[in-house]
């Protein structure tokens, strides 16, 4: 779906709005709905997708015009709208970026190969109206509570934007956010991650480390905050960002702290991670030991968490908040994505250019823990390479537990194409190849092992013409 001259040109939130309302793939929901469970589980009627459990769907955008909180007597209108699942489908995604979705790996692998550095301006929109006195984040901004499983109101889809006080390098990441007092947050930071790294060296000077939380942004940005270590090593991911959008994000110092801000944000919350504070995620809550849905498809662990002051709110005047449902398909996007980006670029690295023609991180997986290749054999010798491309893919994203490898006839995107292909093409005595002891994703231990495997469903090269798949006049087309 290449570019036209009369299409859209997405820069912010409202744009990819627009341009997904032009296209009937958002819809309005003018009924009130109250922030606690209630507008998540109106989504989850219109979209969601895997592991949300079934039936569950990929849907349009949702845009809620009429939010309020409080109990069935009363109910307090915020006069702000929300909006969930901006980047919930692949189509969507493809559209944003001017491809097909079978292109989406590519494009995200040309920019994190030419990379448009972020640029400071003076002004931005995000700073149109400034909130510094009285802040209280529950009755000032809709933030929903997900589910009856969630500790708490939570921020889904806030970008943390942090500089390393010792080098200047620049990252914004997501992290799991829940509101624990008027002017307070917590952000599950984990070691390894680059503002957690950052933070740490401002701690060991018993310093606060000052953040902004980003609300409502481009799809360009908030596929490529995605970028996970090892992925991201020294890596500013709004370069990548600005690479997808065809032009540097812009970023403005913030009003009461020194950090960044992302210009064209609708809500900003300009913070300080505190020294030496942290609490449990689940301190308010009667749901003591957990957090809220994580993107394998299970009830997330409460962790211990750092704590953020929220010294000030900014915003576009008339502003949109912006939430992502966990898990669902615009998680699996958010994180799969630019983790297909890389697997490209680290196989071409390794000379299989012409041998990998395409990667899925699949949605059975929450875009972490399930790659499949499609690969394509020139001759016999290949019959052992797709091996060491699995190996390539597991190594560049530690948390992923399994890899499919399929021939260049197998739809990867259509689940029942894939089972086809392990049904017909998979013998386990000789296909499976399984790695005891190797890294994987903390998150939840007691469901996913450290066990990973490799699932060859390709056709050995001299069984290419027995096991040639069926052909009929004009189709496929």
């Amino acid at each position: 779906m290449p570019k036209s001259s009369s299409m859209k040109v997405v820069t912010d939130l409202r744009s990819a709005l627009s341009l997904s309302e032009e296209h009937h793939d958002l819809i309005r929901i003018k009924d009130p709905m109250d922030v606690n469970l209630e507008l998540v589980g109106e989504y989850l009627k219109h979209a969601g997708g895997s592991p949300v459990p079934q039936p569950t769907r990929v849907g349009p955008i949702v845009l809620f015009e009429n939010v309020v909180r409080g109990g069935a007597a009363k109910k307090i209108p915020y006069n702000m709208p929300v909006v969930v699942g901006v980047v919930a489908s692949r189509e969507r995604v493809a559209r944003y970026f001017g491809v097909t979705k079978e292109k989406i790996p590519f494009k995200m692998l040309d920019a994190l190969q030419h990379p448009i550095a972020p640029k400071k301006v003076n002004n931005g929109s995000s700073q149109e109206v400034v909130v510094d006195r009285e802040i209280n984040l529950t009755k000032q901004l809709p933030i929903p509570t997900m589910s009856l499983d969630s500790v708490g109101p939570s921020i889904t889809e806030g970008l943390l934007r942090g500089i390393d006080p010792e080098t200047g390098q620049g990252d914004v990441t997501f992290h799991r956010i829940f509101v624990v007092g008027r002017d307070r947050i917590t952000a599950l930071m984990f070691r390894g991650r680059h503002i957690k790294e950052m933070q740490r060296k401002a701690e060991l000077k018993n310093r606060s480390f000052p953040v902004s939380i980003n609300i409502g942004l481009d799809p360009f940005t908030n596929i490529s905050a995605g970028i996970f270590p090892p992925t991201g090593a020294d890596l500013d991911e709004l370069s990548v960002a600005g690479a997808l959008k065809g032009s540097p994000i812009e970023v403005v110092k913030c009003r009461s702290i020194d950090a960044e801000a992302l210009a064209n944000a609708e809500i900003v919350l300009e913070c300080e991670i505190q020294p030496n504070e942290t609490l449990s995620e689940d301190v308010l809550s009667d749901k003591k030991g957990w957090s809220m849905p994580e993107m394998a498809g299970y009830v997330g662990v409460a962790g211990s968490a750092q704590v953020l002051k929220v010294k000030a709110i900014t915003h576009r005047k008339n502003p949109i908040f912006q939430t992502l449902v966990t898990p669902g398909e615009e998680h699996n996007l958010i994180t799969g994505i630019p983790c297909e980006g890389e697997i490209l670029n680290a196989a071409y690295r390794t000379g299989y250019k012409d041998l990998l023609t395409n990667v899925y991180l699949s949605s059975a997986g929450g875009g972490k823990l399930l790659a499949i290749l499609q690969i394509k054999k020139r001759s016999a010798r290949d019959d052992t390479e797709p091996r060491n491309l699995a190996l390539i893919a597991l190594a560049t994203m530690h948390e992923m537990k399994s890899v499919i490898l399929v021939d260049d006839d197998v739809n990867i995107w259509d689940p029942m194409d894939l089972w086809w292909a392990f049904t017909t093409r998979f013998k386990p005595t000789e296909d499976l190849v399984v790695i005891d002891g190797a890294r994987s994703w903390p998150g939840l231990a007691d469901y996913i092992q450290t066990t990973k495997a490799i699932y060859d469903c390709t056709v050995p090269w001299n069984e290419r013409e027995r096991m040639r798949r069926p052909r009929w006049l004009g189709y496929p087309s």
